[in-house]
């Protein structure tokens, strides 16, 4: 029966319901002993009364407290009260990745923000023994501020739910062969099966939450359970690139490694899968700037830029926006000018790995070209002087 707000499960308050599904209903709650408002998830009536289940619960939400990463939101505590089983998590004020995907896909910049985001928590959480067996962007939180948090790490290996194309299916108890676990769309050929799962079932499901980021749709398809497993076993989904040419191929390349059939012709962790992108860092660098200059002549074509200072708050509004970029502009219709902190784009591209100094020189300088092309684009010349981080960009008819 619904939580009605008000009610008290000892010191938490319930205050509304935040969504319920197979894992159970999840409310909004005041911790009125630490004065915060946490995210109280309570479990179905079925795990709560099997003992084994509750118990093999209990265990795998003890080993997911031990999972301190920014990137994935954290239990408090697993308590029972009045004979109702509940725990408490952070709460996450924002939206769940799937309501942020639009028709089109997300923006370059956006993919790899949120793509560095899951791979780190996925390592992070694999090094520790933890298998998500469930990722898919309802999975996925990104807060009010940007922020990336990955929920529901194994908690999902102990609940059912009917719906074939979304919901959560699950084994009655232990993991088995045979035993089918995991949302189906974004299920591995293994998970489809019913196979002994590792941890490469996750690089799998990674590689089809990149897919529908990159293309606005999920790489298998299917009409019905039946159709939708036949596809994720034998199909071979289009490259990124052919729906969304703008995209780098680097990111083409890593999508289609993770979609392999094979768990061992897999990027085999998800480090490495980061690590990959990596390796190519001068191709990739190029072509992010590349995919960056297109999506800002295009986005700035639409606002009808014709002088050097519509063009700089167009700039301006686009980084704050994509980057949290502090920006200072000033100047007129002839000459204008802007000063920034480029370090969302460095942090960006970080991400991939660590940046020698050559590749962050690499990188100012691909940036001053971006600039300097973005301005032939609307006619005028483009100057930019890099110090460090720091960028003034100047345009002039």
């Amino acid at each position: 029966m619904p939580l009605t707000p008000g009610t008290r499960l000892g010191p938490y308050e319930i205050l509304a319901p935040l969504g319920a599904g197979g894992m159970g209903e999840v409310y909004r709650a005041t911790d009125t002993k630490l004065g915060r408002d946490i995210a109280l998830k309570v479990l179905p009536a079925e795990m709560a009364h099997d003992p084994e289940r509750l118990a093999r619960f209990r265990r795998e939400a003890k080993a997911l407290a031990q999972l301190d990463h920014p990137n994935i939101v954290t239990i408090h505590s697993v308590e029972e009260c009045d004979g109702v089983h509940f725990l408490t998590m952070q709460l996450v004020e924002g939206q769940p990745l799937d309501r942020l995907i639009p028709a089109s896909g997300l923006p370059i910049e956006q993919i790899v923000e949120i793509a560095s985001a899951l791979g780190d928590a996925l390592a992070a959480a694999h090094e520790k023994g933890i298998v998500h067996r469930d990722l898919k962007p309802a999975n996925v939180m990104v807060s009010n501020e940007g922020r990336v948090k990955v929920l529901d790490f194994g908690l999902a290996k102990d609940v059912r739910a009917a719906n074939p194309g979304d919901a959560t299916l699950t084994s009655a108890s232990q993991t088995q062969v045979g035993v089918v676990m995991g949302t189906p769309a974004y299920m591995s050929p293994e998970q489809t099966s019913g196979r002994p799962l590792d941890h490469r079932t996750d690089i799998f499901s990674l590689g089809i939450v990149l897919h529908e980021m990159a293309t606005g749709r999920r790489p298998f398809e299917g009409s019905s359970s039946a159709e939708l497993v036949s596809a994720i076993l034998r199909d071979t989904p289009p490259s990124v690139t052919d729906l969304r040419p703008d995209l780098p191929s680097d990111l083409a390349r890593i999508i289609r490694r993770c979609l392999e059939k094979d768990p061992r012709h897999r990027v085999q962790t998800a480090r490495a899968t980061m690590g990959v992108l990596c390796k190519h860092g001068e191709e990739l660098t190029k072509e992010f700037q590349t995919a960056m200059l297109h999506n800002k002549v295009e986005h700035f074509k639409k606002l009808e830029v014709k002088t050097p200072i519509e063009l700089v708050k167009a700039m301006a509004e686009f980084e704050a926006n994509v980057f949290g970029s502090k920006i200072e502009i000033w100047g007129d219709e002839k000459s204008a000018h802007m000063q920034y902190n480029a370090c969302g784009m460095w942090n960006a591209m970080k991400k991939f790995g660590k940046m020698e100094p050559k590749q962050e020189e690499m990188m100012g300088t691909q940036f001053a070209t971006c600039m300097t092309n973005l301005a032939k684009e609307f006619g005028f010349k483009g100057e930019t002087k890099m110090e460090g981080e720091i960028a003034l960009v100047s345009f002039t008819k």
